[in-house]
């Protein structure tokens, strides 16, 4: 599915003689989740039947997890956002 920015609804709801509401959530990620993630790397790399290529990965994965102790700790991060939008019908004004 084609995602597109916020704006583009807006305007095209807009065109459509529609007015809308809409509202973001963050995408919050904790470090708990950063950890699944990575545990999940090693549990997938332990079946690539490739040593070589296994090798470099397991490299690149724990260099991951150096970066993320040294960059995030364990606070959370906020990596972009959802939003829903509500639209109703434009009512004519009154003159």
């Amino acid at each position: 599915m084609q995602e597109f920015p916020l704006d583009w609804y807006r305007e095209t709801l807009q065109d459509a003689g529609m007015k809308h509401t809409s509202a973001g959530f963050a995408n919050m990620y904790g470090s708990q989740w950063v950890w699944r993630q990575l545990r999940d790397a090693h549990t997938h790399l332990n079946k690539c039947k490739h040593p070589g290529t296994t090798l470099g990965l397991r490299k690149d994965v724990r260099a991951l997890e150096e970066r993320f102790v040294r960059e995030w700790g364990e606070k959370d991060q906020c990596f972009g956002m959802d939003f829903v939008i509500a639209a109703e019908w434009q009512t004519a004004n009154p003159t």
